[in-house]
């Protein structure tokens, strides 16, 4: 993840006229709103803990391989199907798999079946292979990877663009994002997704074992104990020169030196730069400025 992007991430922001937020270690927080969860939904902050437990090498793969954030792919894992594999839904119009692909989703991400076979550009792709847990938490990693542009990994944004399928506005005053996510009208996907990255990074940070590429990592140092990401082979190019995923664009979370990348380092050179970025106590445009990591020159 690049600094200046880091840098716009920290300090307050907003869409169009929603409500004003920011990323910090302990995830996002907004301008004088607080999030809260329903008691029957706080079962989704108990199943960070769980995904990465069942998960955990593949979560590590797919964040390393499309320098995502591991905290976005278990936040999607969670709230789009409760960890269960096998989840799936149809939408109205649905007839058959092989008729409408575009009216089902499955897997961890609920994924379409059209979806998948687009991006990885393989009409094989079926219910199947997406109840694989491999393949849909690949696909999760790569729907988000494909929204970097528009999201540059905002939890608020990344969101709405998993949802939507992009950055939309939605002026209903029961949705303080302004974003569209689904059901329309409210904000709820949104707040979702972000409370459960929240306890996921909270989660991450207290373990000695979190993945280089994490919001975790970012904020609070590389982990004690580096574990490699073992990608797939059925990751990697498919024969004959289709391409099966889109190599990253130059984006990149912190890796074992807790690095942001976009600046250069003097081979063999150990110096740190101490980047400082806006600290807000309130939503006042006054600021004292405290640093928050440290990029290798």
């Amino acid at each position: 993840m690049r600094v200046r992007e880091m840098r716009r991430q920290t300090g307050w922001h907003a869409y169009r006229n929603s409500v004003r937020w920011r990323l910090t270690g302990r995830g996002v927080v907004l301008c004088g709103q607080r999030l809260t969860i329903k008691a029957h939904e706080r079962y989704r902050l108990e199943l960070v803990a769980e995904a990465w437990d069942r998960y955990a090498p593949l979560i590590r793969a797919a964040a390393a391989h499309y320098r995502v954030p591991a905290e976005l792919i278990i936040a999607v894992m969670v709230n789009e199907s409760g960890l269960k594999p096998k989840a799936h839904q149809k939408y109205r119009g649905y007839v058959s798999d092989a008729k409408t692909p575009h009216r089902i989703s499955v897997g961890l991400g609920a994924t379409l079946i059209s979806t998948a076979r687009y991006m990885l550009k393989d009409d094989a792709i079926d219910r199947d292979w997406l109840t694989d847990p491999s393949n849909s938490i690949r696909m999760i990693g790569l729907y988000l990877d494909r929204h970097y542009r528009l999201s540059g990994f905002d939890p608020v944004r990344a969101a709405a663009a998993y949802n939507s399928g992009g950055i939309y506005h939605d002026d209903s005053k029961g949705n303080r994002w302004r974003l569209r996510n689904y059901p329309l009208g409210h904000g709820i996907y949104i707040d979702h997704v972000v409370l459960v990255t929240n306890e996921a990074i909270r989660y991450l940070a207290s373990r000695d074992d979190r993945p280089a590429h994490s919001f975790a990592t970012v904020f609070h140092g590389p982990p004690k104990t580096l574990v490699a990401a073992k990608i797939p082979t059925s990751w990697a190019l498919k024969s004959g020169g289709l391409i099966m995923y889109r190599l990253p664009r130059g984006h990149k979370m912190g890796v074992a030196s807790s690095s942001i990348i976009d600046h250069k380092r003097t081979p063999g050179s150990s110096m740190q730069r101490t980047v400082c970025i806006p600290f807000l106590s309130d939503c006042a445009d006054t600021s004292r400025r405290r640093p928050l990591f440290s990029v290798p020159q």
